[in-house]
């Protein structure tokens, strides 16, 4: 049909329509009710989910701005109800079955219905990643169908409100052989410990992609940003192959999603543009994740005592690159590697002991801020931050994360019935030298 026809098909419409209008009768201008109709849509929807011979993998995206970037999930439908996930997280050889259902809510929807341990860590506020305890990675556990095809699926978390895309797996692809290659992946890119990539056009720097806290996100500066402060963030999940955005970016007019590592050049390569490159460095001053493990020394004014006391600590390996488990104090905690700027920092809120025998009871031990002696931030925002000192590389002041501008310290709390400071665990004005 050409343009013209169009126009004509259009224009008729229009009369039909307006001529419609000025009757007294109404029509449905659909041949079945609307719950007949939806009915329909979601046995479609089985037949499509059910017939994927190797299951799906779902590209998953936690929190409504993706914060906390992207994961690889795996499921395998049957018509019974029954689903069974796997990720990358859980890591290969484990799986878990449950059931899900189609139903109806903001339209035809897919919803895990009882608990997963796999799919529902991204959802649960019992998590101590993501936003830490009481927050999790407030993720999706029921989606909207936006889009079905044989091959692919768009879904959109009810939740979050997050588009994601889950694609069926080849019948060739082992569930276990793809998670250990994109857990081969991350070790590979991670072992790198860059802070940040360049994205370059052709050779020239385009914008810089900064590793944006310990999750998969970057924040860049959009080539059409108007000044500095007009930065943008991405989300991006690893693959077998490299890592793909949440959604595609476009810088100086070229358009980019996924990339392609090259392990012996390390650097990306964008998948369908080879003039199109992510080239990683590191920040001024940069110190590798393994020279801050071993001994150190630890200072601090410890309750309202105004002379230091010093303590023998050590800084041992938790998750590899990202973390460290600081121990030497009542309780171990850990402290995260950023390796954006290579310095280090503090996440408050961690339970630091789930049952400690208090009051005729039994209560968590959690890790606050604080301003100083008896005072305390349940904030969990409130952190601090460790940076080496300007003249001696060997020490390291604990001080405000900048986020509220007054921390001096941390405190050791029972939460029970508000907050009950133990005796000698309130600790400021701290600082550390390596051994």
């Amino acid at each position: 049909m050409t343009l013209t026809m169009k126009k004509i098909c259009v224009f008729t419409l229009f009369l039909l329509a307006l001529f419609a209008s000025c009757t007294h009768e109404t029509k449905d201008i659909f041949d079945k009710p609307a719950a007949e109709r939806i009915n329909e849509a979601l046995e479609e929807y089985l037949d499509v989910l059910t017939s994927a011979p190797n299951g799906w993998l779902l590209y998953y995206y936690p929190e409504r701005s993706q914060a906390y970037g992207g994961y690889n999930i795996l499921f395998d439908f049957s018509r019974d109800g029954s689903v069974t996930v796997a990720s990358e997280v859980a890591g290969p050889g484990q799986s878990e079955t449950s059931l899900y259902e189609l139903i109806s809510s903001k339209g035809p929807a897919l919803t895990f219905n009882t608990y997963n341990s796999i799919l529902h860590y991204f959802s649960t506020p019992a998590t101590s990643e993501g936003g830490s305890t009481g927050y999790g990675f407030e993720g999706d556990y029921e989606f909207v169908f936006m889009d079905v095809t044989s091959k692919e699926i768009t879904l959109q978390g009810i939740k979050t409100g997050n588009t994601m895309k889950m694609v069926a797996l080849d019948a060739s692809v082992d569930w276990d052989d793809y998670l250990e290659e994109v857990l081969q992946m991350e070790e590979e890119v991670d072992n790198c410990l860059y802070g940040f990539y360049d994205l370059t056009i052709n050779g020239s720097v385009a914008t810089t992609m900064t590793m944006l806290g310990n999750y998969p996100v970057f924040t860049y500066l959009p080539t059409d940003a108007e000044n500095e402060y007009e930065t943008a963030n991405t989300a991006y999940v690893y693959t077998e192959s490299g890592i793909s955005f949440y959604e595609p970016i476009e810088i100086d007019g070229v358009t980019v999603q996924e990339f392609i590592w090259n392990n012996d050049e390390l650097i990306f390569t964008a998948k369908d543009n080879s003039s199109v490159q992510l080239v990683g460095g590191y920040p001024e001053g940069f110190v590798h994740y393994d020279d801050y493990l071993g001994a150190w020394k630890f200072y601090a004014k410890v309750a309202r005592d105004e002379t230091y006391t010093e303590y023998n600590v050590t800084m041992s390996e938790n998750q590899r690159n990202y973390s460290y488990t600081f121990s030497g104090l009542p309780w171990p905690f850990s402290i995260n590697y950023n390796r954006a700027d290579s310095g280090m920092s503090i996440t408050m809120g961690q339970v630091l002991q789930e049952d400690y025998p208090y009051n005729n009871g039994l209560w968590p031990i959690v890790l606050y801020s604080s301003s100083g002696p008896g005072s305390l931030y349940a904030n969990s925002i409130a952190g601090i931050k460790i940076t080496r000192d300007d003249d001696n590389d060997n020490l390291y002041w604990w001080v405000d994360n900048g986020e509220v501008g007054s921390v001096t310290g941390f405190g050791m709390y029972i939460v029970h019935t508000g907050y009950t400071s133990f005796t000698n665990t309130t600790f400021y004005d701290c600082y550390m030298i390596k051994q």
